[in-house]
């Protein structure tokens, strides 16, 4: 898009409370992300903060830590539908504009080779339910019902039209 940027690394607590459900929470980390990166930033820029996480059943699967947590997570969403919650926030000093998008993926049936060789490339750690569609997890999906990206809507900023003052 040829906009400059630098990515600032706030320390968000990235945990979900176990009452919390996950339009909340992932809008939430996004907008804590956005808050503390204008805190590093000074405030004189504009901040994008955002977060995805997944969701099978009633439990939700945030980054994957290492190998065999991708590993887990991979092996509980073969051949299953679950959502992905993406929440995308931006802060300018005085207010704070937000929206989240939830898309449904299904899965086709994945056997113990493939998730191996997934996990191999090291693309699932740190990727919220151990894959990237956008990456090597696009093999995977057997339907999609919703945005592709979940955020194809950022390009145009002026539909963000949920705003807080600060």
């Amino acid at each position: 898009m040829g906009v400059s940027f630098e990515i600032a690394q706030p320390n968000v607590n990235e945990r979900s409370d176990r009452y919390e459900n996950p339009r909340d929470y992932v809008l939430r980390v996004a907008k804590e992300k956005a808050m503390g990166g204008l805190s590093i930033s000074g405030g004189n820029k504009p901040v994008l903060g955002a977060d995805t996480i997944v969701r099978l059943d009633r439990k939700i699967f945030g980054k994957s830590e290492n190998f065999q947590e991708a590993q887990s997570m991979l092996k509980q969403l073969s051949g299953r539908k679950h959502s992905v919650f993406s929440a995308v926030a931006i802060a300018n000093g005085r207010t704070i504009e937000h929206r989240v998008v939830v898309i449904e993926v299904t899965f086709r049936d994945l056997d113990c080779d493939e998730r191996m060789d997934c996990c191999r490339c090291g693309e699932p750690c740190g990727i919220a339910g151990g894959y990237a569609i956008q990456g090597l997890g696009a093999i995977f999906v057997k339907h999609l019902n919703g945005s592709y990206s979940g955020f194809c809507w950022i390009a145009d900023l002026s539909k963000l039209r949920i705003i807080e003052d600060l």
